[in-house]
């Protein structure tokens, strides 16, 4: 078997969506411990140049803004990783929250969540950025 040379890891925000649509959070503290034993195995065993790609959210609906919060613990424990393991960020919330000003979020992700192509396309090229800067290392 062949060892991957790039791993990227593109978390989503089921973390936190389920603390609100089902009454089952997950501690940032859990989220975070999880994500780094998961690292720490993919870089024991194979040594990847690491790209993780932050949770996002566009706010469709209004009880999502109450949301951020709880998104932005699970991001900040994201880039803690990304340092800790020298991983490239791919700053997702905010390149897609750019996108979204002045419109509505709606027709970048119906859902908030799922993209549709235009932001599969800004999520695409902000992952191919990650890779440019960590391929010129």
């Amino acid at each position: 078997m062949t060892a991957p040379q790039v791993l990227t890891v593109y978390v989503g925000i089921n973390d936190v969506w389920r603390r609100f649509d089902s009454d089952d959070p997950t501690p940032t503290e859990r989220f975070e411990q999880t994500l780094r034993a998961l690292l720490a195995s993919a870089v024991d065993a194979f040594d990847p140049v690491l790209i993780l790609m932050e949770p996002y959210l566009l706010p469709v609906r209004d009880e999502q803004r109450g949301w951020l919060d709880e998104l932005d613990e699970k991001r900040a424990a994201v880039r803690r990783l990304a340092v800790e393991f020298g991983a490239q960020l791919v700053p997702l919330h905010e390149v897609l929250t750019a996108a979204a000003e002045g419109r509505d979020a709606a027709e970048l992700a119906p859902d908030g969540v799922h993209p549709f192509p235009e932001a599969s396309r800004l999520i695409a090229d902000a992952w191919r950025t990650a890779w440019a800067i960590s391929d010129s290392r």
